[in-house]
């Protein structure tokens, strides 16, 4: 890496980058280290005055699904064109190494790769029953609960925006939508549970083991 003046010249296995600015350079493929594992990864590049970020790399790991055709097929049709970040980089943020509003920016990425992600398989089968997933307002509510000022609100305003868009863009999927969120912040009134719910209805069989 070089820096030149306000920019940087970065070689990533044997290819040269100029990050000029506040531009961000990505999806990259590159070779990556899962653990003992060499795997196939996915990254974006981003200058700051601390020097050039990496977002956490994401690997192509067969491990992580049952049907090895269709994790190749997500990898070659949604990672290699959007990327693949899971959260936002709340590790980077919480060790300097990143802004706040490069940390909107991964979250911004995040997004971006679930919505790919979600709707290419939607699109991609008939579904009798399908379940999807956006990390993007938990991962705020945890990072901003408790800071009282206008900005940390507008900020989850902001990524509530982000999952109405994200509930439009499937609402042509399925006659009936359920909407979910995996926990609040409050003492339980109630538990609902949704594998028993699923049996009842015919849309899911326990093994012997249960």
């Amino acid at each position: 890496m070089k820096r030149e003046g306000l920019s940087y010249l970065v070689s990533v296995d044997g290819r040269e980058f100029k990050l000029e600015g506040d531009s961000w350079i990505g999806p990259l493929e590159i070779d990556g280290k899962c653990g003992e594992e060499e795997l196939k990864s996915s990254i974006f590049l981003h200058g700051n005055d601390k020097g050039v970020y990496v977002t956490p790399p994401a690997f192509l790991n067969f491990k992580w699904g049952n049907r090895r055709d269709l994790v190749t097929e997500v990898w070659e049709n949604v990672v290699s064109k959007v990327g693949m970040i899971l959260d936002g980089d709340y590790k980077g943020l919480n060790k300097g190494l990143i802004s706040f509003e490069e940390y909107m920016k991964t979250a911004e990425l995040s997004f971006n790769f679930f919505v790919e992600y979600s709707l290419y398989l939607l699109k991609r089968d008939a579904w009798d029953f399908g379940i999807t997933y956006l990390p993007i307002v938990d991962n705020f509510q945890h990072l901003l609960y408790g800071v009282d000022d206008g900005k940390a609100l507008d900020y989850i305003f902001e990524v509530y925006n982000m999952a109405d868009k994200f509930l439009m863009l499937h609402r042509n999927f399925a006659d009936n939508i359920f909407l979910c969120s995996d926990h609040g912040i409050t003492k339980i009134k109630k538990r609902v549970y949704v594998n028993k719910i699923l049996e009842r209805i015919n849309v899911l069989k326990m093994d012997d083991g249960g």
